[in-house]
């Protein structure tokens, strides 16, 4: 029983020390990325933060490690109060792509879009005109739903989005984002420290597609998703009340918990649909798998086939001005009759 006793005890002190170790460098990724004092120091306390939490760590297998808990917990009190009191804005010198938050009014069953983006892009940066337009959706004629996935990171991982269609051609694409500042890159690990607030796009497909097929090179695929149409109306407009609340009170992107696919699977739940917990939904780019096995991609057609047709990249650069576009890219897609694309 004693030797149980201090296997025991060393189990706990191993666990509580890993646990300071672990604060200690999440506390200094915190300073490096958002730093107090205009970033001038955040090195050396981005640093110091980690060698505390270091040697506190250590600490805790000697007879002193109360004592130096006690110098840590006031510097983890610190950074923590600093990083709660890092809040979202919608008011910061945004990159033009991002630099308007769309919303939408609902008469009856029209919707009326503000700040759908229409960029015309000569490349993955530059955008010539760059147009933000008021458009207006009939949702009695709303007809489809389509999941188009872009793979910018090898196969497991791309970037989903959702066009809603209408019976007269009209697309409306929404991509959820991280909100860059002017000049500023996504960095995936800066994305877990409060460093980028979220944004939702309301575009025009040829806008929103060319620039990933066409500057970006990604690999872009479209599926059609088998949707009741009651569920496609009140999912286009958990959309637009989602947009309309982050319009209103901004919210940070997190790489883990607030991205594009947790929020679209956040969406789908808020209308009644189960999405249970799979690692697909982390591994995004297995989405079309995912969905695959539950029904909701067309029916009569392996995963391969599906995967195989919904390759868009190729013909999408062939159109880059055709008043067209949305059609002829939905041309061979399963699931779309030739005259409904």
């Amino acid at each position: 029983m004693r030797l149980l006793g201090r296997v025991l005890c060393f189990l706990s002190i191993t666990v509580a020390a890993l646990a300071l170790l672990i604060a200690g460098v999440l506390g200094g990724l915190l300073l490096w990325f958002r730093p107090p004092f205009g970033g001038a120091l955040h090195a050396p306390l981005a640093m110091g933060c980690a060698t505390i939490g270091l040697a506190v760590s250590a600490a805790f297998f000697t007879r002193a490690r109360w004592r130096a808990l006690l110098l840590f917990l006031p510097v983890l009190f610190a950074v923590a109060a600093w990083g709660g009191s890092i809040i979202p804005l919608n008011d910061r010198d945004w990159d033009p792509s991002v630099a308007r938050m769309p919303t939408g009014v609902i008469e009856g069953d029209v919707l009326t879009m503000q700040n759908v983006r229409h960029f015309t892009w000569s490349s993955v940066e530059a955008a010539n005109p760059e147009r933000w337009e008021q458009r207006r959706y009939d949702l009695a004629s709303l007809v489809s739903v389509d999941l188009i996935m872009n793979y910018w990171m090898g196969p497991h991982i791309a970037h989903p989005q959702i066009s809603f269609g209408f019976t007269d051609g009209t697309k409306l694409i929404w991509s959820i984002e991280v909100r860059n500042l002017r000049g500023q890159t996504f960095d995936a690990l800066a994305g877990l420290f409060r460093t980028n607030e979220l944004v939702f796009v309301a575009g025009d497909e040829r806008d929103i597609i060319q620039r990933r097929s066409h500057f970006s090179n990604e690999d872009v695929r479209l599926y059609r998703l088998m949707v009741d149409p009651v569920l496609m109306r009140r999912l286009l407009l958990e959309y637009v009340a989602d947009a309309n609340r982050l319009a209103a009170t901004p919210r940070f992107y997190n790489t883990l918990t607030t991205n594009c696919t947790s929020v679209i699977v956040k969406l789908i739940r808020a209308i009644k649909v189960d999405v249970p917990f799979d690692w697909r939904l982390l591994l995004n780019g297995h989405l079309p798998s995912y969905l695959h096995e539950r029904g909701a991609l067309a029916e009569g057609y392996s995963l391969e086939a599906l995967m195989e047709a919904a390759a868009i990249s190729a013909r999408a650069r062939t159109l880059p001005d055709s008043p067209a576009f949305s059609r002829q890219i939905r041309e061979g897609i399963p699931g779309i009759a030739p005259a409904a694309n």
